[in-house]
């Protein structure tokens, strides 16, 4: 064990495998906060308030963002500086807690946010179903978990991971490194009792109760909830729109062999608008029906992510299925459709902040910041408690 004496923090580090932990004596500070701009002469066009080949946008602090797209040839400038945001004002526009971490370098951390659930979204969604479902446990497993941000807004509504399976690397180191510094430093309670597996969904032998309980190291408690939105690129307009002739469009079998194997009582379902749309409907009365098959009552409803806190128009949609009456299931889509918050805009969320780093002028941004793993690191700007007391 080490004291780094170069951060104000006085953040103890200790090796585990691959990766170190954070340890916390006090408050971690704003991570990932670093000011780069793209190299690029779109960037001036941006800056002006053009749409650049619909990538790069300049955000407006009166308004909601856009669609938070990040990772995905998308860029949004910052509203009043001549900057791209950085990775901590993108997880705020998706509702991110600032101690939340990401891994990877600049291009993956901001895919990993883009590809989030917004955690206020998934909060907001997962207490209607728990207003109107009838459990005795609230024992859940989530797939395809990502960074995490389904999980943090389910947990945030009173549900209890067990366990929490994702496939990308990064994304779980990142969700072990994150209930790590929950576990030691008492900052959060977010997957503390979740066992994070690397698991590919597409292998049937992955599906399975036997192959959780078998990296929990124990028995798995009778599962009342599973949630989780497969891979979208296949629905979505940005992707190639190959629905289930593309193989990640065939992930949602892997969701399905989980339900039939752990038997929940209910299930959260979430992915990208264009869904609805594919092939004039047909992809998604193909998965309805799978789902009813097994005893699924079902409910699918579009919801705006800007109607539950979030500063950002996003549309997504739920597919939301249990095993209580069709009454129940209806009862939950109007409860998640009456919802409309007030809409927070851009100033709301990142006003305030301390004032981004800047990167040095002599790096290459290509070569030194996309892909450079391990770049981002703790203490150096200043850590913010006002995003922890929202959630």
């Amino acid at each position: 064990m080490r004291v780094d004496p170069n951060t104000e923090s006085n953040l103890i580090i200790e090796p585990k495998s691959w990766f170190k932990i954070p340890v916390f004596n006090k408050s971690p500070k704003l991570l990932n906060h670093y000011s780069l701009s793209p190299k690029t002469n779109n960037i001036s066009k941006a800056i002006a308030g053009e749409y650049v080949q619909k990538s790069f946008k300049r955000l407006f602090w009166d308004k909601p963002s856009f669609t938070a797209c990040y990772g995905n040839n998308e860029v949004h400038i910052h509203p009043s500086e001549h900057r791209r945001l950085t990775v901590r004002e993108a997880a705020r526009i998706q509702t991110f807690p600032d101690y939340w971490m990401f891994l990877g370098g600049l291009t993956t951390e901001f895919k990993q946010i883009g590809n989030a659930v917004p955690t206020y979204l998934a909060k907001g969604v997962t207490e209607a179903v728990l207003r109107n479902v009838s459990v005795e446990s609230r024992t859940t497993v989530s797939l395809f978990s990502g960074i995490g941000g389904l999980d943090i807004g389910a947990e945030s509504a009173g549900l209890e991971l067990a366990a929490a399976l994702e496939w990308d690397e990064r994304c779980t180191r990142g969700l072990i490194l994150n209930k790590e510094i929950g576990v030691r430093t008492g900052i959060h309670n977010f997957l503390h009792d979740a066992t994070i597996i690397k698991a590919d969904l597409s292998d049937p032998k992955n599906t399975t109760k036997d192959f959780i309980e078998k990296h929990r190291a124990r028995k798995l408690a009778p599962v009342s909830f599973v949630l989780g939105g497969p891979p979208c690129q296949a629905f979505s307009s940005a992707g190639s729109r190959k629905g289930l002739d593309d193989e990640r469009g065939q992930l949602y079998l892997g969701y399905l062999n989980v339900l039939k194997s752990l038997k929940p009582h209910t299930f959260i379902f979430e992915n990208v608008i264009g869904l609805l749309r594919l092939e004039k409907g047909a992809v998604l009365e193909k998965i309805k029906k799978d789902f009813k098959k097994i005893g699924y009552n079902l409910t699918v409803v579009d919801l705006d992510a800007v109607d539950f806190g979030v500063p950002q128009n996003r549309h997504r949609i739920f597919l939301i299925g249990s095993l209580d009456a069709p009454h129940v299931v209806d009862q939950i889509e109007r409860d998640l459709t009456s919802v409309s918050l007030p809409k927070r805009t851009v100033k709301e969320i990142l006003s305030g902040m301390p004032a981004a780093r800047v990167s040095p002028k002599d790096h290459d941004y290509d070569k030194i910041y996309f892909g450079s793993e391990g770049k981002w690191t703790l203490g150096e700007a200043i850590y913010s408690h006002e995003q922890a007391s929202l959630i």
